[in-house]
This record gives structure tokens, C-alpha cells and sequence, in this order.
């Protein structure tokens, strides 16, 4: 090669890689390079440019034409070249050890391997050479070429054959135990290095620290609780482990400091440590982890810079992620834990931030490997300092000042705490839970400190908590602090129901006396509220701490019901109180709009919609309360006031969580309470006037709906506390039939003719769109209630239904309208099939069908569509001979008019394919009669064409790269062959069987449907056991000699095997694949 080439070729990377270059010429340069890659002695010329550049970019484009050269054309190159460049290519990465950029080093080691493992079985000289660079003062190169061979060797790879793979896989796997040895003796030969230049006693990797108990021992992390000062919790240490604990933590100051390495040293380390961590990960733990191991990779990570420490923690995670334990498991587990205590108090003691990020994820994520994978073996044994553990953790925890890593810290806690739930019952006959008593509070009180600004203001004020700009129901950075604290505080709570809920109780109500307290020094001014002595900052973070404390307060409901109902009465009538006594503080400052200040009105609504969802909490101690004798009076006194208290706030159009608040309450109560009194309060009057007004029309429709459903269930639910003759159906049906004539009042008034054309629907769409939704969620409410509810609801609404039906053939003219009829319908049929009668929802489907079919395919909305194959849906899964016959208009319109709409869009696939499902699982004897006069055999089909066109559908939806579909339709088809032998029906096998195993094969062939493999090399093998020879070998044999050349194809088949169990046909299967996918590659480059 002339240097006049060489420098031609510099000079057009050059040009490739300029910020001045256009995309044009970008691509014109690239053609001309993909050209050069591909010349017959491309590689030759590579490596000239090798010899001769310094320019990075002509070393990258070399490297990588080499790789694809080596990979994919390795055979062309004749055996004398092959050694020479293998030794071009190791001296090359020795020579610019150092001095090259990493990823060029990187990129010359990954060739290097690549050659190698090539000719690894035939030579071992390829082996020798990387294990005396790992022996001399060149380790790091030779560390790092031991990393990718490890790396090559476990991925999937296609440039090599099944058997050449697994060959050179095995050799790896012999030398395991050399390198890890060589590995091992190098980490610790930096120890070794160290402890000379820094001589101190017991220093060696496993050796324990001498017993030197010294003032401060980290005994009790939390020296008082953060709600009591004074309150010691050195009790969570128990005090015969009390030495143990001093001796395991007591460490020598050096070990305090970061090792003291060189630069080379630091080096081979951090690539030793990146290399074992590899290792690790594949080979098998039980035969290679010690103690001794475990010790040095732990005074790594105690003692290491940041990057040794966290490619330290990594080897680790490792080891203990794979959950598998040496065959010395006590002597290990005991080893493991000793361990993570030292590190532990190392990590606690480290002041906020000083941790290294990425050292402080990897500790993490090794805590949670540790307390999900080993704590359940180390737990009940008496040696282990279990409780001094969870001091450290929950120090650690609460230490963390970065959110992300306080909530992955926080997991830990709660992984700890769902392993006690675990245990709770049947699996502590010693009291396990219950000796955890003090730790379960001192999680909770440093819970409820971590979310306060009394306690944490400064963590806590930088957490973004203004939900300006966010649409209703979004969240935010706030909502999730507090629910990830909140969400851990109940699992808290469920195991020690009255501890824990007497310390929040508590603290809620010392903020609830605060509040009262701010109120006595309110001072109005015109439009203004000032607090008098209290700046507006202290009285925004005030407020905030009650509403936080309130939110918390919501979880208690369990220790004041149930058993704990008759000794908890006086502290829920106490906690009641202050409830209500919050609310009047609230919602007087919020109704009034007294406070122009936009931070403290919000405070102020959240103490309020907290405290309504205590109220929402407290439904089950209501029922329990009135079931008490003479509590009657007592009982209406209580829910009328809270009702009538609350109530009225929703019509506070500005606040979405306060209108949520006040709903759910309501909800509930109905739901719960089913008291007989309801529709007797004022405030729930004044709502039912609310509904007929249609003044709620301009919150979030899902709020309106949840005020339908909750109005009606309080008309229509059986009440409490009443049997069948005092419930009063006749008046209740009267009242229900009034509010339903009054809620449709408007669309009652509209005639035939005032919708007979698209102007007049259109000026009417709003009225009918909305009647008709309410109508959704009237009859969704009693879908699944009690039949005496459903008639009620019946009774009423069949006059508006049999009205809309009238107007049905002018309203399919609207999009929204027809949508919200379709969706109806689906509706009726789900919650009142019964009721309304055969005949009537003959009727109602069977116009709807006809609807959507005089429609052209091009006026039919993406949503209309939708709705339609929900109600097809619905309408094949009913289980009685309602709807029976619509079969063959439902299939007729599925295949010609549903399918060319999906097929042409795009979109709607998943739900039209679990049409398809539920027409082939629900209409099955349609296809196969069971009881038929016409002469066929139980094994043939009525309906040929049909069967056939649904499966060739299915068929296709597998060359989709649609993930979800693939999958839902896997599962289908499992099920159908599961209820109904489906690959065992005749026509399924010589029509159908064969093109599903092509299908199926080139799914796996071309990784579409990598997460699910398995469930598709499952369903082949369940495919071909009858005659695998017609439906396995052959298509397959069809297949490769299709895309692979005549000379290999034969080489493929002959390796296909007929296997009767799964295991050995699916190991067969993928052998298979990989080398189809090495010869096509071969076969194109």
C-alpha cells in the first residue's frame, strides 16, 4: 500500500469526522469506506495503516474493518497470515499500552480475543500469552484481555458456530480456576505491598481486628428519639452480642484511610476488581468464593479509592445476587454478615455526600441483595448482632441526602420489614416479630422525622412541591417522597398495629394543638390574614408539618377496629375530634379566600383534604359504632355533622384535590355505612339538587362520574343495619325513578326531528354526550350489586334507554355521540342482561350492528371502532343463548369490516386479536358442533373458511414486531389448544400446522420475541410431537434451503433432532438457530 493511499484515506476520515462537512459528503465518504472494507485484502491493508497512523480515527475505521474481517471472513485469510496477525495484534496492544486512548486499546484487545478464540483449541499459545501479561509488569493489558475474553465467551455470538462456541466456552471454563488465582494473588499482593509501606498489627486481608473497645462505640447509632429527647435506644442492641458487635466494628485507624497504591498499582487493581466482578458473575460461586476472598474484596471496598471501592462492591453484588451459598455455609453466611457490618459502620459515619455516588449505588444495591437474599438465614441465629444491623441500616438510611438514593436505601427497609410480615403467624413461635418492637418504632420515628421541616428542614425545603404547571392528578416531587415514606409506615403499622398508631397519634395531635395555636393569633385585616410574632416562611413550614402529620395520621385505622374496638373507642372519639376541630380551622380560611397568599391557602387545603381522608378512614369504626347498643342516636349525630361539615366545600371549583377528598368520603360512606338516613341530610340534598342542576359539569369528567355512581348507590344499596322488610324498596324505587327523570330531563325533551339532521345533532351533542355518560355510570355502579339494586336501577332508567333508542339511527351521524352510545350498549349488556330481558338487548345490539355496518369504512373514528369491537367483545363472551343469533353477523363483520380498518391503520390490533380469541373460545361449537344433524365426524369443521381465515390472521400478527401483541397472542393460542386440542384438529394440522412452526421459527430466528423464547420453542415442541418428521424437519429443511447457499443448508438440516422432551429439543432448537444465523452472516459477507 503507497503512503500516497495511506495519507488519501487519513485525509477522508478526516474529512468524515469535520464539524464542516455536510451530510452529503458525509455519505459520499462513507459508500467510498464501506467499499474499502470490503476489498479481498482489506484486512492487509489495515494493517499497514496500523503500522504507519497516529490519527485515532484511521486506528477506529482499521480496528473495526479488522473485527468484521475476523468475524465474518476469518476463513479467507490463510494459516501463516492468521498467527502473524494474531501477533501483530498482541504486540500492538502491549506497545501502546499507556499511551493510546482506552477505547483504542479496548478495540485492539477485542480483536485480539476475537483471533484468538478462534484458534484457542487448536493452540493454547493464544492463552499462555495473556497469562504471562498478567504476570508481568504489563499486567493491566493482560488483566483487561482476561475481562473481554470473559465477556466474548458469555453473550450470545453468531460469528461462531454452536460447537466451536461451546468448545471455546469449555476451555474458559477449565482455566477458571488459574485465573481467578492469579486474580486473587494480585489483589492481594497490593494488600501485601501496602502493608509493608504502612506497616500496623492484624493487618492481613483475613484476619479479625483485635477486641479494643475504645469510648463511642457505634452500640447505639440513634441516641435519642426524634420525638422524645431522652428516649436511649441502645436497646436495640442485645447485650450478649454487645462485644461481638465492639470487637466486629472496632477497627485500627489506618483502615480508615484509602489505600495507599501507586499509580500502576491503582490501576491493576481497579482493572483487577472490573475483571473478578465479570467472573463472578458466571462461574460457579460454591467452588471458588472463600472467606478469605470475601475479605480481601471487602477491605477493598473499605479502604479503596472510589473507583476500586465501587468495582469492589460490584464483585460483591456479584457474589451474593446469585444467591448461591458455599458448601461451608454457616462458615461463609457467618463471614458475609461480619463483613457487611464493618461496612456498614464505615458508611454510616461518612457525613452526607462524601460517599462517592456511584460507590454509594453499588452499596445499596449490595444492602438489598444482602437483606433479600441472606437475612432470612441469618436472622434467628443467637451469634448474629441482627439488631445492631438494622441501627447501622436505618442510619445509613436516613443519612442519605440525595432522594434517589434515600429511596433505594429506603427499600432496603422495607424489604427487611416485608420479610417480618412474612414471618408474622406461622413462623415465629419464638416471637421473631415481636422481638423487633423497639427497632419497628425507631424506623417509624425516624420515618416521621425524615418528612418534617421541624425535624428536617433542610432536606425537606428542597424538595419540589409546587404544582403549578401540573394537569390534575399529576405528581409532584413532594407526592412521591411522602407516599415512598408513607407506603413503608403502613407495612410499619400492620405489624405492630397499636405501637406504632399510638406514636403518630400522638405526634398528630401536638400538631394538631399547634394549629389551634396559630388560629389564636390569626388577626383578619380587610382581605388579608396576618399570623402576629410568625414570619411567613415559619407559618408556611407550620402548616406543611401539620398536613404531613395529618396525611400520616390516615393509617391508623387498624388499631382502632376490630378487637381493639371497645379499649380504642376513647382515643378515636379523641382523634375524631380534633379531625373536625381542623376542618373548621381549614376550610373557615378557605371558604372565606381570606389569605391572597398562594403558598399558605394551598397548606391550608391540604390540611384539609388530610383531614377529610382521616374521616374516610374512620367508615369502618362508624359501622362498628353503630352496631353498638344505644349508640343510635349517637351514630346519626356523627355522620350528619361530619357529612354537613364537609360537604358543602365541593364547590370549591379551584381545588381538584379537594373535590377528589370530599367524593371519596361520600363514596365510602354510601359503600360502607349504607346508612338509611343519607338522602335525610341537608348537605347530601343540597348534592342531589347539585346533580339535577348539572352544576358540577365543569370539574374532571372522572369526578362526575364518581358523583353518579356515588348518588345512585346511595339510593339504590340495601341499607344497614335493616332486614329485607324494613327497606323500604317501593318509596326508594319512587325516589330513584325521580332522580332519574330529573338528572335526563334534558334529553327527554329532544324529538326524532330535532336531531333528523347534522347541524341540529350538532348543536345537541353536548346534552346527549353527557346524558348518555351519565346513563354509563348509573348502570356501571350496579354492575356487580346485589339484584334487588339492579331491578330498581332498571325500572328507571328503561324508559330513558328505550328513548334513546328512537333517536339511535339519527345519532350514529356524530362521532362522540355514536362513541358513547357503542360504549353504552357494552354497558347495558355487562350490568343489566338480566334485567332488561333478551329481546330488549336483542333489539339494542342488533340496531348497533346494523349502525356500524351502513357506515362507510372511511367515516368510521379511530374511537367509534374501538368501542365497537369492546362491545362485540362483550357481546360473544355472554355466556346464555342471548346473543346467539348474532354469530354470524359478529364473525361476518370481524373478518370483512373490522379486519381491513386494523389492517389499514395500524392500530386497535390487541383489542381486535382478543376479539378473535374470545369469538374461537366462546363460539367454539360453532366451528365444532357437539350436538349437530349435519353428518361431520367430531373431528371436522362446520365452518372451514372461517376457521382457516382467523388463524391465517393469527399467523400474521407473529411477523409483527409488536412485542405485546406477540405475546397476547402466544398466550391465546396456548389456551385454545388447552380447552379445545386446537393442534390436534385435522384441519389445524394439514392446513395451518406447518406455516405456524415457519412462522414460530423465524420469530426465534430473528430475536422479535427474545423476553418470551421460551414460551415459543414451548409451543413448537407442542406443535410438532404428533408428526414431527412432516411438521418440523421438513419446513424447517425448506426454510434454510431458501436462505442458505446449497453447500450449507445440508449441515443445518442433518443437525435438527426429533426429541421427546422438552429440555433436550430446546437446547437443539437454539444450537440450530445460532448456527443458521453464523452461516447466513458467513454466507453475506
Amino acid at each position: 500500500m503507497s503512503e500516497n493511499f495511506l495519507c488519501t484515506l487519513e485525509n477522508l476520515l478526516n474529512e468524515f469526522y469535520d464539524a464542516s462537512s455536510n451530510n452529503t459528503r458525509k455519505q459520499q465518504i462513507e459508500v467510498e469506506l464501506q467499499g474499502l472494507s470490503k476489498y479481498p485484502k482489506a484486512w492487509e491493508y489495515c494493517v499497514q495503516l496500523l503500522q504507519h497512523t497516529k490519527s485515532q480515527y484511521s486506528q477506529w475505521w482499521a480496528l473495526t474493518t479488522l473485527e468484521d474481517v475476523v468475524c465474518w471472513s476469518w476463513e479467507r485469510i490463510d494459516s501463516s497470515n492468521r498467527n502473524n496477525l494474531r501477533q501483530f495484534m498482541y504486540e500492538k496492544c502491549v506497545s501502546i499500552s499507556g499511551t493510546a486512548p482506552s477505547y483504542i486499546i479496548t478495540k485492539y484487545i477485542k480483536v485480539f480475543v476475537s483471533i484468538g478464540i478462534r484458534q484457542w483449541s487448536q493452540d493454547s499459545f493464544f492463552f499462555e500469552q495473556i497469562m504471562k501479561l498478567v504476570n508481568s509488569n504489563n499486567n493491566v493489558i493482560g488483566i483487561t484481555m482476561l475481562l473481554v475474553l470473559s465477556e466474548e465467551l458469555n453473550r450470545p455470538r453468531h460469528d461462531l458456530t454452536s460447537n466451536q462456541f461451546l468448545t471455546c466456552k469449555k476451555l474458559l471454563h477449565d482455566s477458571v480456576n488459574v485465573i481467578l488465582s492469579t486474580i486473587i494473588s494480585l489483589l492481594e499482593g497490593l494488600l501485601s505491598d501496602k502493608d509493608k509501606r504502612h506497616p500496623t498489627p492484624h493487618s492481613s486481608p483475613g484476619s479479625n481486628p483485635p477486641v479494643s473497645p475504645r469510648p463511642g462505640s457505634p452500640l447505639a447509632l440513634c441516641s435519642t428519639s426524634p420525638l422524645h429527647s431522652g428516649s436511649n435506644h441502645s436497646d436495640l442492641s442485645t447485650s450478649g452480642n454487645n462485644e461481638l458487635l465492639t470487637r466486629l466494628l472496632q477497627q485500627p485507624h489506618n483502615t480508615k484511610t484509602l489505600l495507599s497504591l501507586d499509580e500502576a498499582g491503582t490501576k491493576t487493581g481497579e482493572a483487577a476488581l472490573k475483571c473478578l466482578a465479570h467472573l463472578l458473575s458466571w462461574v460457579p460461586i460454591s467452588e471458588v468464593v472463600t472467606p478469605g476472598l470475601i475479605s480481601t474484596i471487602f477491605v477493598f471496598a473499605k479502604q479503596g479509592s472510589p473507583e476500586i471501592a465501587t468495582h469492589a462492591m460490584s464483585c460483591i453484588n456479584e457474589t451474593v445476587g446469585r444467591n448461591r451459598v458455599p458448601n461451608h455455609l454457616e462458615e461463609f453466611i457467618l463471614h458475609l454478615f461480619h463483613q457487611t457490618l464493618q461496612l456498614l459502620a464505615k458508611a454510616s459515619e461518612e457525613e452526607p455526600g462524601n460517599l462517592d455516588k456511584g460507590y454509594n449505588k453499588k452499596f445499596v444495591e449490595f444492602l438489598n441483595l444482602f437483606v433479600s437474599g441472606h437475612l432470612r438465614r441469618v436472622e434467628s441465629n443467637a451469634s448474629f448482632p441482627i439488631l445492631d444491623f438494622l441501627s447501622l441500616l436505618f442510619k445509613f438510611t436516613f443519612n442519605q441526602t440525595d432522594l434517589d438514593l434515600f429511596y433505594d436505601s429506603l427499600d432496603v427497609c422495607s424489604c427487611w420489614v416485608d420479610f417480618l410480615i412474612s414471618l408474622q403467624g406461622y413462623m415465629s413461635p419464638d416471637g421473631t416479630v415481636e422481638r423487633y418492637g423497639n427497632a419497628l418504632q425507631q424506623l417509624t420515628e425516624l420515618l416521621l422525622c425524615k418528612v418534617r421541616f421541624a425535624t428536617n428542614g433542610n432536606e425537606v425545603a428542597l424538595i419540589e412541591h409546587d404544582t403549578e404547571g401540573l394537569s390534575d392528578g399529576e405528581h409532584t416531587e413532594w407526592d412521591l417522597f411522602i407516599g415512598k415514606t408513607t407506603q413503608l409506615l403502613s407495612k410499619v403499622i400492620e405489624l405492630c398495629p397499636i405501637t406504632i398508631s399510638d406514636v403518630i397519634i400522638r405526634l398528630y395531635t401536638e400538631h394538631c394543638e399547634g394549629l389551634y395555636q396559630i388560629q389564636s393569633y390569626m388577626v383578619i385585616q380587610g382581605n388579608d390574614v396576618f399570623v402576629t410574632d410568625v414570619t411567613k416562611e415559619t407559618l408556611v413550614t407550620m402548616l406543611r408539618d401539620v398536613g404531613t402529620v395529618t396525611h400520616m395520621a390516615q393509617l391508623v385505622q387498624a388499631s382502632l377496629t376490630g378487637d381493639n374496638f371497645n379499649t380504642r373507642t376513647p382515643i378515636a372519639q379523641t382523634l375524631l375530634y380534633h379531625t373536625m376541630k381542623c376542618i373548621e380551622i381549614a376550610k373557615r380560611v378557605i371558604a372565606a379566600d381570606l389569605i391572597n397568599d398562594p403558598e399558605i391557602q394551598k397548606a391550608f387545603c391540604d390540611i384539609f383534604v388530610n383531614n377529610v381522608y382521616i374521616l374516610t378512614m374512620f367508615s369502618q369504626w362508624f359501622v362498628e359504632y353503630g352496631h353498638q347498643p344505644d349508640h343510635g342516636t349517637q351514630y346519626v349525630a356523627m355522620v350528619t355533622t361530619v357529612l354537613d361539615s364537609v360537604l358543602p366545600s365541593i364547590n370549591n371549583q379551584e381545588s381538584y384535590r379537594l373535590q377528589q377528598a370530599i367524593l371519596e368520603l361520600l363514596h365510602k360512606f354510601v359503600l360502607v355505612l349504607r346508612p338509611d338516613f343519607l338522602t335525610s341530610i341537608s348537605s347530601v340534598q343540597q348534592l342531589y339538587t347539585l346533580a339535577l342542576q348539572h352544576t358540577f359539569l365543569y370539574s374532571p369528567q372522572h369526578l362526575i362520574s364518581t358523583l353518579n355512581k356515588t348518588l345512585t348507590l346511595g339510593l339504590v344499596l340495601p341499607w344497614q343495619l335493616k332486614n329485607d322488610e324494613q327497606q323500604q324498596w317501593d318509596r326508594r324505587t319512587e325516589q330513584f325513578e325521580q332522580f332519574v327523570q330529573g338528572i335526563f330531563s334534558d334529553i327527554l325533551k329532544i324529538k326524532v326531528t330535532d336531531v333528523d339532521t347534522d347541524v341540529k345533532l350538532l348543536q345537541l351533542r353536548e346534552i346527549i354526550t353527557r346524558d348518555i355518560n351519565c346513563l354509563c355510570d348509573v348502570v356501571a355502579c350496579i354492575a356487580h350489586r346485589e339484584n334487588k339494586s339492579k331491578q330498581v336501577v332498571c325500572k328507571a332508567v328503561k324508559p330513558v334507554l328505550s328513548y334513546i333508542i328512537q333517536l339511535l339511527p339519527n345519532l350514529q351521524k356524530e362521532d362522540t355521540v355514536f362513541e358513547a352510545v357503542l360504549h353504552f350498549t357494552t354497558i347495558l349488556c355487562d350490568g343489566l342482561r338480566v334485567q332488561l330481558g333478551a329481546q330488549f338487548l336483542q333489539e339494542l345490539v342488533g340496531l348497533c350492528l346494523k349502525l356500524f355496518s351502513t357506515q362507510r369504512s372511511a367515516e368510521k373514528g379511530l374511537i367509534i371502532v374501538e368501542k365497537f369491537i369492546a362491545l362485540l367483545t362483550s357481546v360473544v363472551k355472554e355466556p346464555s343463548s342471548t346473543y346467539k343469533s348474532f354469530t354470524n353477523d359478529v364473525i361476518s363483520i370481524t373478518l370483512n369490516e373490522l379486519w381491513p380498518y386494523v389492517e389499514k391503520k395500524h392500530m386497535l390490533s390487541m383489542p381486535y386479536y382478543a376479539l378473535l380469541h374470545a369469538i374461537m373460545d366462546f363460539y367454539w361449537d360453532y366451528f365444532y358442533p357437539r350436538n349437530s344433524r349435519v353428518r361431520i365426524t367430531r373431528d371436522s369443521c362446520a365452518q372451514e373458511e372461517c376457521f382457516v381465515k382467523i388463524f391465517q390472521l393469527y399467523g400474521e400478527s407473529f411477523l409483527s414486531t409488536d412485542f405485546n401483541l406477540i405475546k397476547q397472542n402466544l398466550i391465546a393460542l396456548i389456551d385454545l389448544n388447552d380447552k379445545h386440542d386446537l393442534f390436534d384438529k385435522s384441519l389445524f394440522h394439514y392446513s395451518l400446522k406447518v406455516n405456524f412452526v415457519t412462522v414460530f421459527f423465524e420469530l426465534l430466528f430473528s430475536g422479535r420475541a427474545a423476553l418470551i423464547s421460551e414460551d415459543v420453542e414451548e409451543i413448537i415442541f407442542a406443535l410438532v410431537q404428533s408428526h414431527p418428521q412432516n411438521c418440523y424437519i421438513a419446513p424447517l429443511s425448506s426454510y434454510f434451503n431458501k436462505i442458505l447457499p446449497s453447500s450449507v443448508a445440508p449441515i443445518l438440516i442433518d443437525s435438527l433432532k426429533i426429541s421427546t422432551d422438552f429440555t433436550s429439543f430446546k437446547l437443539n432448537l437454539r444450537d440450530v438457530i445460532s448456527d443458521a444465523k453464523y452461516y447466513l452472516h458467513q454466507n453475506v459477507s
